[in-house]
């Protein structure tokens, strides 16, 4: 038998265990983030990560609960961060959206149909050519068209693009407006 010796306690921070961990990084990226969102600052550097917090957050203000996070930093750094009322708020605002409408023409091949009044318009053959699904109104006016599959068409489109507080897309939709048939000008929106 040898004797070992008996490892440092972790510190105790708060009455709180800390964690070391190669996740440092990625937790200090969070930390930072939270910091932000509780000052109510411009959290565009962090956008990538955004739609995680914002699942975590909604699951807060299920139970209107706020989050504290302390992490011992590879350095030695204690990072910590709280998650209030405010934050939430505040990410509840960038959650907010807006629409934009623009008329444009598209121009494919239908590689999809479906009796919900959906086409599918691809743009080139190979298979990371551009696809868009346009949305009939009335899946009826689709069925009248007597469209079939690789059918060459041209319609002019509304396009809706729903925006965040942050100017990021969200969604993408094409409602049908009319066939294109020719280059006059597009109906204004």
């Amino acid at each position: 038998m040898r004797p070992r010796p008996s490892p440092d306690p972790e510190p105790d921070y708060d009455g709180l265990p800390l964690d070391i961990s190669p996740a440092d990084a990625g937790v200090r990226a969070l930390v930072n983030l939270l910091r932000a969102l509780e000052d109510e600052q411009d959290v565009r550097a962090w956008s990538e990560i955004l739609d995680p917090v914002d699942v975590v957050v909604k699951a807060l203000d299920k139970f209107d609960l706020g989050m504290g996070l302390k992490w011992l930093a590879s350095d030695g750094a204690v990072r910590t961060a709280t998650l209030t009322t405010r934050g939430r708020a505040y990410v509840a605002r960038l959650r907010e959206t807006h629409t934009a409408i623009d008329v444009q023409r598209l121009s494919g091949r239908i590689t999809e149909l479906r009796s919900s009044g959906v086409v599918r318009i691809k743009t080139g053959v190979s298979k990371k050519s551009p696809a868009w699904d346009v949305k009939f109104d009335d899946p009826e006016q689709l069925f009248a068209m007597r469209l079939a599959l690789g059918d060459q068409v041209r319609f002019v489109v509304e396009q809706r693009r729903t925006f965040d507080a942050m100017s990021r897309t969200r969604a993408t939709e094409y409602r049908f407006l009319d066939v294109d048939h020719g280059p006059e000008a597009l109906p204004a929106g």
